[in-house]
């Protein structure tokens, strides 16, 4: 899920992965959508914020912010990792632009 800092679930990803390796499952092509889209929301405006960014609203925490490109990369981390707040902007595509990275600010 993308929750953004307000608490508002702007949207979720949804992937396939190999149960035994893994990996995302990309053949015979990659099984990526959105949970937007499978409900064919009417009249639905994407705004994607950081992977994570929900937990930005802990402002007694003085962990170092860290950013990754997945969110699978950003838990794996967080459990292995917890002196960080794990972010993930969700691909090239994601979220990084200067209306999402504001909210590092």
């Amino acid at each position: 899920w993308q929750i953004d800092v307000n608490g508002n679930v702007r949207t979720g990803k949804i992937m396939k992965y190999d149960d035994k390796t893994g990996h995302r499952i990309k053949e015979p092509h990659s099984l990526v959508t959105w949970v937007h889209s499978e409900l064919k929301l009417p009249d639905f405006t994407l705004r994607q914020c950081f992977f994570g960014e929900h937990l930005l609203t802990d402002k007694t925490t003085t962990k170092t912010v860290a950013i990754v490109e997945s969110e699978k990369t950003a838990i794996i981390a967080a459990r292995f990792m917890s002196d960080f707040v794990w972010l993930a902007t969700g691909g090239m595509n994601g979220c990084f632009n200067k209306d999402a990275v504001e909210v590092l600010s």
